[in-house]
């Protein structure tokens, strides 16, 4: 967090630089519970400037809307929401439309939280993290499951949960979360086909690195490639899909050789 803070601070870096020391800083309270310093330095990345103005006035509308300021959230998400561009960068489309959502359907406590974790989730900011950390997580994950009254609140609570389980050393109760958002609702696939996508490749990655099972492995990747297609994320998620085949096959050819 220090280092951050030089980063942020130093007259000499770019202004590149100062949005990826914010951005940082900002995951590591938001991970932390301090939802208030997240807010400080996602506002300041808007203030400097950035070309990802829509993902961060969506990052400022969900810390907002969790700070219980629903007027101004809906503000920012309806500014997001707006933003011009010909081609917008994958990230852009997906938080103006995320923006555009959120000014529909409104601002609700849980609905922000788990959105707020889906972003951790897809920094991949769980990996490494200190267990009292991960356990804190868990814990209000639950909570927002538990309360969640709309589909995608469930979904992206249910895979964020997953996901922490997963990295707390806890496969079995991992895979039942990423089960469970498999199974939902055609409406929430509808929209936002990539969450189906991230749990076939996490219930991928557990086959093979819990069960062992290099088949079942390759089943769900092949489910992730050829079921679904034009996704938030999906050239990232194919070189992952990709990735994680190559490492199938190789466990399934090594299991081969030893039988």
């Amino acid at each position: 967090m220090s280092e951050y803070q030089l980063c942020k601070e130093g007259n000499f870096f770019p202004r590149e630089m100062t949005q990826i020391a914010c951005q940082e800083r900002a995951y590591i309270a938001m991970l932390q519970n301090n939802f208030d310093l997240a807010l400080t330095e996602i506002q300041t990345i808007l203030e400097i400037g950035t070309k990802f103005q829509s993902t961060y006035l969506l990052l400022s509308g969900l810390l907002t809307g969790y700070r219980a300021d629903a007027r101004d959230a809906l503000k920012l998400f309806e500014t997001g929401a707006k933003q011009s561009m010909s081609r917008p960068h994958p990230l852009e489309r997906f938080s103006m439309r995320r923006c555009a959502y959120y000014t529909t359907q409104g601002v609700t406590y849980v609905g922000m939280h788990v959105a707020l974790l889906e972003v951790l989730y897809l920094a991949n900011a769980f990996l490494n993290c200190p267990p009292d950390i991960l356990a804190s997580n868990l814990e209000s994950v639950q909570g927002s499951v538990a309360s969640a009254t709309d589909p995608l609140s469930r979904c992206l609570g249910l895979l964020t949960q997953g996901s922490i389980l997963k990295y707390m050393g806890c496969p079995h109760e991992a895979e039942e979360s990423f089960r469970a958002v498999l199974s939902c609702t055609a409406k929430v696939l509808k929209t936002e086909r990539h969450i189906h996508v991230y749990a076939n490749i996490e219930m991928a990655i557990l086959a093979l690195n819990h069960h062992k099972d290099a088949d079942q492995s390759i089943s769900f990747l092949h489910t992730a490639r050829d079921k679904f297609s034009d996704y938030d994320f999906d050239t990232r998620l194919q070189l992952t899909i990709n990735r994680e085949l190559l490492l199938a096959k190789k466990f399934k050819r090594q299991s081969k050789l030893e039988k």
